[in-house]
């Protein structure tokens, strides 16, 4: 074989092996980032009773733990209760993996799916109730006396990350911007910079105080107190609504106008806007939760009665922000 033959016979061979290995690399590191490809593999075989085929998308480690006829049989078990499979949606991401909402015939189920192989395998798989919020009765109005911005807010994690917490699915972070989109002044180094600090807070709603802190210091911006991080915060209830708790935080120290047990009327001064807790800038937090303890509540969809919505120019009646909104009270 002379030196050109084998030029001309490896060459294409070590480009084929190349790219293939590239490819494989770069198709490994995207599924690792979103797993549209197995989900749809797996409920392709589950609407197609061909739920053998989905056991070979799994790693060894899992396969160790769990036999084909395990896994066929509890795919069986979904496809008999929920019916089939329809469609699936990303909901969050968190170091256990990603989390779909996973649409069935009959239910909507949530499913954590990972892998962190070089075989891009799946090694984590579960399929559990998905959680999803109810509405608050409370009737509510928004907690400040001029216009102010939605950071966070919404029903997906794209325009509300809180949602990634069971206890504060349906959250707000709200702040001040100008008309630049800034949320301060100057370079934004001290609180007194940021339009949000010192405003008052107001009660959403006639109802009593359950639990309040202060004291807490303020943190500088861009410094962050993972110690407490509600920082200085006040829980509270609306009037004649049980099981509903409202909790607003992130205050300015020493600023609280109301204690345990005090009864308050809607829109009446409770507080400052501060920077104390888990926060690198002023602005106020807002959720409501089914119960007193953060650990075990689930977080509530907050609707405001009656508030001025800048991007659509009118008063919208029972609305709840969404990320991006301009929003002011006008009842």
């Amino acid at each position: 074989m002379t030196y050109k033959i084998f030029i001309k016979l490896i060459v294409p061979i070590l480009i084929l092996f190349f790219s293939c290995k590239n490819y494989d690399y770069t198709l490994c590191e995207n599924l690792k980032k979103d797993y549209n490809f197995h989900i749809t593999r797996i409920f392709k075989n589950f609407n197609e009773d061909n739920n053998e085929k989905t056991y070979d998308l799994f790693s060894r480690e899992f396969q160790d733990k769990i036999s084909k006829n395990e896994i066929v049989a509890f795919l069986n078990q979904l496809n008999y209760k929920y019916g089939k499979f329809n469609s699936f949606k990303k909901v969050y991401e968190n170091k256990r993996g990603i989390v779909y909402d996973i649409y069935f015939e009959k239910s909507v189920r949530q499913l954590l799916i990972k892998t962190e192989n070089k075989e891009c395998k799946i090694e984590t798989f579960l399929i559990k109730k998905s959680i999803r919020p109810k509405v608050s009765l409370s009737k509510l109005s928004l907690p400040f006396d001029s216009v102010w911005y939605t950071h966070w807010g919404g029903n997906t994690y794209e325009n509300n990350y809180h949602i990634k917490s069971i206890q504060q699915q349906g959250a707000f972070d709200f702040s001040i911007k100008n008309n630049k989109g800034k949320t301060y002044k100057n370079k934004g180094f001290n609180n007194s910079d940021y339009f949000s600090w010192g405003r008052n807070i107001l009660s959403p709603c006639d109802g009593v105080i359950i639990e309040t802190v202060d004291g807490i210091k303020d943190n500088n911006p861009r410094e962050i107190n993972n110690n407490s991080p509600k920082g200085n915060y006040i829980l509270m209830k609306c009037k004649k609504i049980d099981n509903e708790f409202i909790l607003m935080s992130h205050f300015m120290k020493g600023s609280l106008r109301v204690k345990k047990g005090d009864k308050v009327l809607r829109k009446e001064l409770i507080a400052k806007c501060g920077n104390s807790g888990r926060t690198t800038e002023p602005h106020l937090h807002f959720h409501i939760q089914n119960t007193t303890v953060d650990s075990t509540s689930i977080g509530l969809i907050a609707k405001f009665d009656s508030i001025y919505l800048n991007r659509k120019e009118k008063i919208t009646k029972n609305y709840t922000p969404l990320k991006g909104d301009f929003v002011e009270n006008k009842d």
